[in-house]
């Protein structure tokens, strides 16, 4: 199968082409500028546009739309730019689906983050959306842009993936963000700068997350319109935190620092999915420990 991956630069993107052409896919990298990384001889071609303006013309039988602005915290100074740069690239490719007489199946990554509580955890499909964001408002609207062009007769399948988590991830993310302030914390006896530790998150590695994605592509018919990408249960920020001392080989545990910079006020105290339909639809469930993970981050490298 020929594959276009958007947004292949990125941490999730690297990490889909490596599982894509490991299972015989040929992947059709998206991008502003040029290709990065060490993917860029795995690519069969790679297309430098800005999805914003056009969708290119290329061959495919798949899209996997990962390209998004996707930082919470920058969205509530520029709302207008979060929602116009992550709802147009859904309309040029849709409008240009629907000019191709073949069937492409598009799989458009949303975000667990549009549930946006904990009150029915652990959170199904069915669970009710809140808009906390203005990023949240541009995923739900390009969901909501799936969902008109699947009724116009495309193949548009929405996955939502919870936190991941893995190696190649970049600053500005919580296990990333620990594990270099324990490492300063080694060198320099600087308190580790850290939000709120004792929040509950569903962490899935993302080798896991990519690998869902290749099954949903596989599937010659998926019966959802969304699927949950999640491993079902909770860890805390202090697990996390621990688990990466641990894997640093701290011979005491650090200090931390409250920075206030990194709390949201009314974070829930727990966020976990409900992966039951991804499970009995495509057979998935995560097979990688997030402990597991936070040693592969520390251990291996960018792979």
């Amino acid at each position: 199968m020929k594959v276009a991956v958007t947004g292949v630069n990125g941490f999730v993107g690297q990490h889909l082409v490596r599982e894509l052409t490991d299972h015989g896919h040929a992947v059709i990298g998206m991008g502003l500028g040029a290709v990065g990384g060490a993917i860029g001889s795995l690519l069969s071609d790679y297309v430098d546009v800005d999805l914003r303006k056009h969708w290119p013309l290329v061959k495919c039988q798949a899209v996997v739309h990962l390209a998004a602005l996707s930082a919470v915290e920058p969205s509530f100074k520029d709302p207008q730019r979060y929602i116009e740069s992550n709802s147009a690239p859904m309309t040029h490719l849709g409008e240009a689906l629907l000019s191709m007489s073949r069937r492409v199946r598009v799989l458009a990554v949303s975000t667990g983050a549009v549930y946006g509580t904990s009150a029915n955890s652990p959170l199904d499909e069915g669970a009710p959306t809140i808009p906390t964001s203005p990023y949240i408002v541009s995923k739900l609207l390009t969901e909501a842009q799936g969902a008109y062009y699947r009724q116009r007769g495309l193949d548009i399948l929405v996955m939502r993936p919870f936190n991941h988590i893995g190696p190649g991830q970049g600053a500005g993310f919580l296990l990333p963000d620990l594990v270099s302030g324990v490492r300063n914390w080694m060198l320099t006896g600087a308190a580790v700068r850290a939000g709120n530790l004792s929040t509950r998150r569903d962490y899935t590695d993302v080798r896991d997350v990519v690998r869902a994605y290749r099954l949903a592509l596989e599937a010659s018919e998926v019966n959802a319109a969304i699927l949950n990408v999640c491993s079902g249960k909770a860890i805390s920020g202090h697990e996390l935190f621990d688990a990466v001392s641990d894997a640093l080989g701290t011979s005491c545990q650090p200090d931390i620092l409250v920075d206030k910079s990194k709390l949201r006020p009314g974070d829930p105290g727990e966020i976990r999915g409900d992966n039951t339909a991804i499970r009995t639809i495509l057979g998935w469930q995560p097979s990688i420990d997030p402990l597991q993970t936070v040693r592969d981050v520390v251990n291996s490298g960018h792979r």
